[in-house]
């Protein structure tokens, strides 16, 4: 019997400075300070790129929405006026202010904490040789965001610019992300790129034995199947009953007691056409209080290995999230050069993720081109089969902002 696996991959980074999190869950009590409503913007963009994105068709799903908070909210920087809002709003974020910068700078620092997990999110900005650049700007990229600053000749060396862009973002990806941008992604025009890399590496808490992965159908429907390596083992984790569906936590190891470490949520639609209901109700409401309602509980879990990669180009999606300016002949980005000569041509998104018995490594890079405006348990084991379309969050349990976000539409491709 064939199995076609469907799922839903969504990759949640916690910060501590937004929730106080215990070992059985998280507490979603706010203070709503600044760095409190950069992330809770943070994940309302998330889900509100998921459902565009996902509106777009049905096939595997995959990305980095903290990468492309990131690298936009480091070129808002120099953005005035309308530009500077619509791009805030589109972000879901607060109204500027320094206080923004500082959250950003913030949680790449909590992001930067000593981990078992090895996590890297780098940011960098190359402009035109020759080109004036605002020292105001290039000390708000450095200070906030660590930006790598340089310069590059787009004009007359397309092929040096791309490859050395290309080379940054691999190094900073472990070789997941190759090639982000093509020579066809610059031109005469292209006055400033602006790039954002980002690196999960983590091995499970309690690692799935090989010898008990199996070939077993997976469920896109209750019409089509495909094979799928399906993983299997029985351990006490987080878990919750949602009405419709099932929630459990896959902790990530961690040295350190101190501070809660990474884990993987999965929600699996109790019915194999589910993941419709599931997505429809998704929000940063029903999100935060599952998470806040798993509860250690022995489960026998299985679920499929899967790797992936995606590459998109972001332009269409940003704009019908309210980022229209931007990309015109109006907009404003005085603040990068003084001028406002400057508009967004692409912003490129690319994600790759591979997940099996060991644990989970996962890469993003967003590129923003410019240009010319021109264990044992008594009680017994709660069965999760996610052998159909299914959900699934990388979760830092000591915070609370989405990285990657997407959907597995066949783990064979």
């Amino acid at each position: 019997m064939n199995t076609f696996f469907k799922g839903i991959i969504i990759a949640f980074m916690v910060f501590t400075a937004q929730f106080a999190c215990a070992d059985e869950g998280l507490n979603t009590e706010q203070n709503h300070d600044p760095l409190t409503s950069v992330v809770e913007g943070n994940t309302r963009f998330a889900i509100d790129m998921y459902k565009v994105l996902a509106s777009e068709g049905d096939g595997n799903l995959f990305f980095a929405p903290y990468s492309v908070s990131s690298a936009m909210a480091m070129t808002a920087a120099g953005a005035v006026g309308d530009t500077e809002k619509e791009i805030f709003d589109a972000l879901r974020l607060p109204s500027y202010s320094e206080d923004l910068h500082t959250c950003f700078s913030e949680l790449v620092n909590i992001l930067h904490r000593p981990s078992s997990s090895k996590v890297v999110s780098a940011n960098a900005l190359w402009s035109q040789e020759g080109m004036h650049i605002l020292p105001s700007f290039v000390e708000t990229t450095q200070q906030y965001y660590r930006a790598h600053v340089d310069t590059l000749d787009f004009i007359r060396n397309k092929k040096y610019a791309v490859a050395t862009i290309n080379g940054w973002v691999a190094e900073n990806t472990n070789d997941k992300i190759l090639d982000i941008l093509t020579e066809q992604d610059v031109s005469d025009s292209t006055r400033l790129v602006l790039v954002n890399a980002l690196y999960f590496k983590g091995s499970w808490q309690h690692p799935f034995r090989a010898e008990n992965t199996i070939e077993d159908p997976f469920y896109v429907s209750t019409e089509v199947t495909t094979m799928a390596e399906m993983m299997n083992q029985t351990t006490k984790i987080p878990y919750h009953k949602g009405e419709g569906y099932s929630v459990v936590a896959l902790p990530y190891q961690e040295e350190s007691s101190e501070i809660p470490g990474y884990a993987m949520v999965i929600i699996v639609p109790d019915d194999y056409n589910g993941i419709t209901a599931v997505e429809e109700n998704l929000d940063i409401e029903t999100v935060m209080n599952d998470y806040a309602s798993l509860e250690p509980t022995k489960v026998q879990l299985s679920m499929p290995k899967f790797s992936m990669r995606k590459k998109v180009l972001l332009n269409e999606v940003l704009q019908q999230m309210g980022m229209v300016t931007p990309f015109t002949g109006d907009a404003d980005f005085s603040d990068i050069n003084g001028f406002g000569d400057l508009s967004i041509s692409k912003v490129i998104h690319e994600t790759f993720i591979d997940v099996d018995e060991e644990g989970t490594e996962a890469a993003a890079a967003t590129a923003v081109t410019m240009n010319l405006t021109s264990v044992y348990s008594p009680e017994p084991a709660v069965v999760v089969r996610a052998d159909h379309p299914f959900m699934a969050f990388i979760v830092d349990q000591a915070t609370g902002s989405i990285l990657f976000m997407g959907k597995v539409v066949n783990p064979k491709e």
